[in-house]
């Protein structure tokens, strides 16, 4: 089973990456997000300004205004929590604080309390050994060893890992079928699928999903309802990813956590069971990121004690039990696990001592008025100036009308890194219809990706939101266009498209060619995340070792990177197409 799914691991990742393939799924596609999400209703914390609650006014306004000018950070909402007060609540423009965002391992803090509650309970005790409460599976001698705790603790050894997720239907069997690299217990191996038997081992005893089973014991008790867990093809929740819970209710969690696991004086995660899951059972290597180790399923500050809810891409919420603060991130940027430019800003920044409050005028109103533009700064489709942005369109908006083919490729208007995670398909977007809107100032791009016409229609440096129905999950977007002239006079036109429930954001820039059109499809995350997941995947599902040594360093760098290119930023060709040529016609 190891070496099966091994190989097609790596022959997704050749099929995709490598030969740009269009179908390089292994296993049949089935739709997880099946439903756009809709905002929430639920009332949050009061606001109040720093100097109410002993805070630095200033020092906030210098945590707000360098993630909002830091386009590297791609910050889509912050929210501070003091005393459990909001200080601070923004989200860039097609993202909202009350709109269900992907959380990735941040999941698996929920997990952890799941399997807390059963514990509680005196359904399940930390020696148990897994693979007693799943006989069927015939596990080998090492499995039978695991024990609860070091699934908690990531230190299992497993290999059948996240990448097999996409490579073998039944995820329980795939993880009861694998081998064991080092003696249980040993050492820190993060490990996703160690999650997922967590959520199916709370199925098992509880005879409830996951979901339900958190549901009557935190979520409704907090007051939340607005939450969705995709699940396995077998039906349970994917428990170390999967969870799309808004930025506000992410921010409830931080403040559960602050307040010891009580929530409105109630103790919803047992005493026993917090003091239990927030202590560090687990050293992590160095490369994964310091200075954190592990808890239950949770990440412990060595020296402070601050709590870290962490998932890739940004998606963090960061806990200062000493200071009664709270501070929530969701973002779009190249990180795996700690190194987050949000999260180290927010650490350098606030972690530190803090002075005597100060909270001028002026701070108050810059705070404000970021608040409004939050993350705009050097946005994507912002133009040079007014002059360049008009000449560029005179030159150019003669090209952008009408039918366009394109070179070959495996894009989609799905990001390529979303694909991968969700196991979906694509044919390739084999034509383009360029028109500008109905209305004055929107522009429409219409897709063809095999035989489906996805349109998004973008606002002139607004953003413009809809819907968009990929084979069969629904996505939110919000969509703006520039003209612009890039630092060698070149004119150029920008659309970007931002998924306002994902962290991946989809980049178009259009240029004059000598026969059409160039376009330049970028994908963000993308080229600098799947890099830096080479340097850290190593250290933390080892098992994967082959494929990157094989892809890392048997493998000229520039080769690699051009490869990388190809896939997550292709730059393609487009030609004017005939009137009613072929399947093009359905455009």
């Amino acid at each position: 089973m190891d070496l099966k799914n091994t190989v097609s691991a790596a022959r997704i990742l050749y099929d995709s990456i490598f030969a740009g393939k269009t179908e390089f799924a292994q296993i049949p596609y089935t739709p997880a997000k099946t439903h756009a999400f809709s905002l929430d209703r639920e009332p949050f914390f009061p606001k109040a300004s720093p100097r109410a609650v002993g805070m630095d006014g200033l020092r906030l306004l210098q945590l707000v205004e360098e993630l909002s000018n830091d386009p590297a950070a791609d910050v889509h909402s912050l929210i501070v929590l003091k005393e459990g007060k909001c200080l601070f609540e923004a989200a860039k423009a097609g993202y909202d604080t009350r709109l269900p965002h992907a959380t990735f391992s941040f999941s698996k803090t929920l997990t952890g309390i799941a399997v807390g509650f059963l514990c509680e309970e005196g359904k399940l005790k930390l020696t148990d050994k897994v693979a007693t409460f799943f006989p069927e599976y015939k596990p080998s001698a090492k499995l039978r060893a695991l024990t609860v705790a070091h699934l908690l603790t990531m230190q299992t050894g497993i290999t059948f890992n996240e990448a097999n997720a996409v490579t073998e239907e039944s995820w329980l069997r795939g993880f009861f079928s694998s081998d064991v690299r080092f003696a249980a217990g040993s050492r820190f191996a993060y490990n996703s699928m160690n999650s997922y038997v967590l959520a199916a081992l709370v199925k098992r005893l509880s005879g409830k999903s996951l979901s339900a089973f958190l549901d009557a014991r935190l979520f409704a008790p907090m007051g939340i309802r607005n939450y969705e867990w995709e699940t396995s093809a077998d039906g349970v929740e994917k428990g170390g990813w999967g969870l799309y819970l808004s930025p506000r209710n992410m921010a409830k969690m931080g403040q559960l956590f602050l307040d010891g696991g009580k929530w409105e004086g109630k103790q919803l995660i047992p005493a026993n069971w917090f003091r239990l899951m927030t202590t560090p059972h687990a050293s992590t290597p160095k490369e994964i990121g310091t200075p954190f180790d592990y808890g239950y399923h949770i990440w412990v500050h060595r020296q402070n004690g601050a709590l870290l809810l962490n998932g890739m891409l940004g998606q963090n919420v960061l806990v200062y039990p000493d200071r009664a603060l709270v501070i929530a991130f969701t973002a779009g940027e190249n990180s795996v696990f700690h190194d987050a430019r949000s999260l180290l800003a927010a650490e350098r920044i606030l972690g530190g001592e803090l002075p005597h409050s100060r909270d001028t005028l002026c701070a108050r109103i810059a705070r404000a008025r970021l608040s409004r533009r939050f993350g705009e700064g050097g946005s994507f489709t912002s133009p040079h100036n007014t002059t360049e942005g008009k000449e560029a369109e005179a030159m150019l908006a003669p090209l952008l009308s009408g039918k366009y083919l394109l070179s070959k490729n495996n894009s989609g208007v799905l990001p390529l890194l979303t694909r991968l995670v969700q196991n979906s398909p694509t044919k390739g977007v084999s034509a383009i219809l360029l028109a500008g809107g109905e209305k004055k100032g929107t522009f429409e791009i219409s897709f063809l990706e095999g035989d489906a016409i996805y349109t998004v229609t973008a606002g002139e440096r607004r953003f413009l939101f809809g819907i968009l129905k990929i084979y069969g999950e629904e996505y939110r977007y919000g969509a703006a266009y520039s003209y612009g002239k890039d630092e060698n006079r070149i004119p150029y036109f920008k659309v970007e498209i931002r998924f306002g429930e994902i962290p991946n954001t989809r980049r178009l820039l259009f240029r004059k060619s000598d026969d059409g059109l160039l376009l330049l499809m970028q994908e963000h995350p993308g080229i600098l995340f799947v890099d830096k997941l080479m340097h850290v995947l190593p250290y933390s599902v080892r098992e994967s070792k082959f494929m990157v040594d094989v892809t890392k360093h048997h493998l000229p760098r520039g080769y690699l990177m051009r490869k990388l290119g190809n896939a997550f930023s292709p730059l393609l060709h487009l030609t004017r197409a005939p009137e009613g040529d072929g399947e093009d016609a359905k455009l």
